[in-house]
This record gives structure tokens, sequence and C-alpha cells, in this order.
């Protein structure tokens, strides 16, 4: 079972954790925050898929 975290829905958890909070400037905050928890899921999973297409290229070739 795959399942795709999609960059909207990422950004609707941060707009609600930004609207739930009273002072204006959270989004400042919790945006970036966002930013780098979708990029840390998403760098490691990427480089992770690269690898595993490598090596299935080389079992193929060879």
């Amino acid at each position: 079972m795959a399942y795709i975290i999609d960059f909207t829905d990422v950004m609707r958890w941060g707009r609600k954790i930004a609207n739930s909070q009273v002072d204006g400037a959270e989004p400042f905050i919790v945006f970036p925050i966002i930013a780098l928890i979708y990029f840390a899921l998403c760098f490691p999973l990427s480089h992770w898929s690269k690898v595993l297409e490598r090596k299935q290229s080389k079992g193929r070739s060879g």
C-alpha cells in the first residue's frame, strides 16, 4: 500500500496550524517548518528511488 503526500495536503495542514494560532506572525514560523518537514520526507525517498532504479537497470543489462 502506497500513500502519496501531496504538497497541497501539507500546505492545508500548515494553514490549519497557522490559523489556529492567535498571533498573526505565526505563519512565518509554521510554513518554513512545514517546508523542512516536506523536504525531509521527499529528499530521502527521491534518493532511495534513484538507487533502486540504478539497481534494477543493472540487473536487466547483465
